[in-house]
């Protein structure tokens, strides 16, 4: 199987060097190992989007939330999905699995930090992101309603409910659970009670809603 799968990335390479003439200066090869070579001429979006990310989430530990919103975003922006689709080596898999729960790490984040400057539009654009990721996470559910609230919108934020109870039932045919049916209730009394919002991006814990916030 080793030497099999040899002389299959021989033949890539050899067509790569086909399609690339020039592509060959920037790989290196031995009998081992095959490696880009880094230089100023290319990106790798993989690379990048680690690098964005790893910088968001170190400057937002210090403290500096503008640096970290900034390379958050470009983080966010670099991810285009997942991870060598359509290959299934289980290489690839956990690959695509890190990089995925890397990428939901950044958007949680950048949620965190829009909504704490008030920026609630930005907030759902990314909290939608995040529910893409996962849509049977209940608590991205509860976090889209709570920043529909904030922003003055619970028509918006009621609507999120009803698509959660619909693809839970279709789904695991089951329905929300008690904080999610709770945050539907405080939004369906119109109700103003403190706000004790979802720690992102954990599936777990009660949701309460101030909907008196306005952007």
């Amino acid at each position: 199987m080793e030497a099999q799968a040899r002389t299959n990335l021989r033949q890539l390479l050899h067509h790569l060097r086909s399609a690339l003439p020039e592509g060959g200066r920037f790989i290196t090869a031995d009998s081992q190992n095959i490696l880009w070579r880094s230089t100023p001429e290319f990106a790798i979006d993989v690379a990048a989007f680690e690098q964005a990310a790893a910088r968001g989430l170190e400057t937002g530990k210090a403290g500096d939330e503008v640096a970290s919103r900034k390379e958050l975003e470009k983080a966010a922006s670099l991810y285009g999905g997942d991870f060598m689709p359509g290959l299934y080596d289980e290489w690839v898999e956990e690959e695509r699995k890190r990089l995925r729960q890397k990428f939901s790490d950044v958007l949680g984040q950048l949620v965190v930090l829009l909504e704490q400057t008030g920026g609630f539009s930005s907030a759902i654009q990314y909290a939608e992101r995040l529910l893409a990721l996962d849509p049977l996470c209940e608590t991205s559910y509860q976090t889209l309603m709570h920043l529909h609230a904030l922003k003055g919108d619970r028509a918006a934020a009621l609507l999120v409910y009803h698509h959660c109870a619909t693809v839970l039932r279709r789904e695991l045919d089951t329905e929300p659970g008690p904080a999610t049916r709770k945050l539907r209730d405080e939004l369906t009394r119109q109700d103003v009670i403190s706000s004790n919002k979802p720690n992102m991006p954990t599936r777990t814990g009660a949701t309460q809603l101030a909907l008196t916030g306005r952007q």
